[in-house]
């Protein structure tokens, strides 16, 4: 396939040069589509067997139209986004040197003396949960991966996106970490979150030092996920968090999008139009998918992946009934056609009937499943308008499909979720070289905190002084060894100290040899 060239000014800025070559729909759609690993053959393995691999189906992708477009949209935003920080124009320098009046002003609204001109929109992409939206642009966000670059002046670590979540109640300071720990998390390190996540710190000058990291790794867009959060934060908090948001935008110079569910229309509507160019990226609002062309295509995808020793064909009467069960919401599709594999992997292993896939089962394991987002289901199913503003997530289905795959699978519910963050912190692909990271992410999954892992590494590191990743790797499992028996061990509490009761008896001899020494005590008084 044909490259397609960079504009001329995109040619003349190393940032953008930096990000790899514009992609087409074409190249976008067949990147960020993540196709789970399938055998044919695999379908005459165990019952057992076959129920880990539906498991696969969790972490497929198959993007809509909507989907690839959103991602073509945002590299778009970040390319644009670089034209006023071309570093050999000298924008990125006068951006630092901006930042860091800010900081030393301690007033992140100071305007630029430098004559630049802001011509970086923001964006919204809100919807119906469970229908890809942070999927989406995580993957989009992996297509360009942060790279060194020592040709601007000094050796930075370019960031091209950011993904922060917003805190429950719109913590200011919890945001700020949030994006320390979204930082050193791209980069490798804890570096960040130890130096200006200190709870000592005031939450305005944490949000100073994120706009100068913002700087300092160039980063393309700031991408703020769950902000619908921002529905149960207070007052002070809303309006803090919001004007950070534009201020990054207008005074700053930093593209934002902001991410989230249907209800964070109010808060977007009333807080984000003071951006100047608030809509100039266009911002999408996505419901959930039609029952059309474009969904039966995208549910034939999903559904030739089979692991049931007979392959069912996909018929009329059984794509109606997932939508009917799903109502377009593709998360719940997904997991629908997982769990009914799964049922019918399960009932032909106790009964011995056949294993096909049937509107009868898509219906029972929809109803058997399904039970926590049913009143949600039924009002789009009504269009109950009413009993929809009602429902912001479906976190609670999530709850109940964690639990339903941690039984299938033999493991707690913590077990099976430890496995999760262990696989996804494996994918991640730090630009530091962090000969731990693997390390981190295990110990994590074990339940040890940042703080906690970060002690054992730094004391092992301590202790080894030639600094031989083997010897320090061997010092850590001590370490860590140490801790989980110090963990399994019940503290002792110490009994408490009985208060003897006074003998009223006079001529009980433990009241004489009281009385003796008070008498003693006296006399030497």
């Amino acid at each position: 396939m044909t490259e397609v060239p960079l504009l001329p000014e995109y040619a003349e800025n190393p940032f953008i040069v930096g990000l790899g070559p514009m992609l087409t729909l074409e190249q976008i759609q067949q990147r960020i589509t993540v196709v789970p690993r399938y055998a044919p053959e695999e379908r005459q393995q165990h019952a057992t067997y076959r129920r880990h691999c539906c498991l696969r189906l969790l972490r497929a992708f198959f993007p809509l139209t909507s989907q690839i477009r959103a991602v073509d949209g945002l590299h778009m935003m970040i390319r644009d986004g670089y034209l006023g920080r071309n570093p050999l124009a000298g924008g990125h320098q006068r951006a630092i040197l901006d930042a860091v009046e800010r900081i030393e002003r301690e007033d992140i609204e100071i305007e630029s003396e430098h004559v630049a001109i802001s011509t970086v929109g923001s964006a919204a992409n809100i919807g119906v949960p469970g229908m890809g939206k942070s999927t989406t642009f995580e993957l989009g966000t992996k297509l360009l991966r942060p790279v060194l670059r020592p040709d601007v002046g000094y050796s930075v670590a370019q960031i091209p996106a950011i993904i922060v979540l917003c805190p429950a109640e719109g913590s200011v300071k919890q945001f700020c970490r949030n994006f320390f720990k979204a930082v050193d998390k791209r980069l490798g390190w804890t570096r960040y979150s130890k130096q200006f996540g200190k709870d000592a710190i005031p939450a305005e000058t944490m949000l100073l030092h994120v706009q100068h990291l913002a700087h300092l790794h160039a980063i393309g867009v700031i991408i703020v996920d769950e902000i619908q959060n921002l529905m149960t934060a207070t007052g002070k908090n809303v309006g803090a968090l919001m004007k950070f948001y534009v201020t990054m935008t207008n005074t700053i110079g930093i593209p934002v999008l902001l991410i989230g569910t249907m209800s964070a229309t109010d808060v977007l509507q009333h807080g984000f139009h003071a951006a100047r160019r608030g809509d100039g990226y266009g911002s999408q609002v996505w419901d959930r998918a039609a029952d059309g062309p474009e969904w039966r295509s995208w549910f034939k995808q999903v559904w030739q992946f089979q692991w049931t020793s007979q392959r069912t064909k996909l018929t009329d009467e059984l794509a109606a009934a997932v939508y009917r069960e799903t109502q377009g919401v593709l998360d719940l599709a997904v997991k629908l056609h997982m769990l009914v594999q799964m049922h019918v992997i399960t009932r032909s292993e106790w009964t011995g009937e056949p294993e096909i896939i049937t509107r009868e089962a898509i219906e029972l394991v929809a109803a058997e499943r399904f039970n926590m987002v049913r009143p949600m289901i039924l009002a789009m199913r009504d269009g109950d308008v009413a009993a929809l503003d009602g429902f912001r997530d479906i976190s609670g289905f999530h709850v109940a499909v964690d639990q339903a795959l941690a039984k299938l699978a033999g493991l707690t519910t913590d077990e099976y979720r430890r496995r999760k963050m262990m696989e996804e912190a494996s994918q991640e692909a730090p630009l530091v070289n962090d000969p731990f990271h693997m390390v981190r992410a295990s110990l994590a999954a074990q339940g040890f905190s940042e703080k906690e892992v970060d002690t054992i590494i730094t004391n092992a590191e301590t202790m080894v002084s030639s600094a031989d990743h083997l010897l320090v790797m061997q010092k850590i499992l001590e370490l860590v060894a140490k801790a989980n028996v110090e963990r399994s061990t019940p503290r002792k509490i110490p009994r408490p100290k009985m208060e003897r009761q006074p003998v009223q008896d006079p001529n009980d001899v433990r009241n004489q040899g009281r009385g003796s020494r008070r008498g003693d005590k006296t006399a030497a008084a």
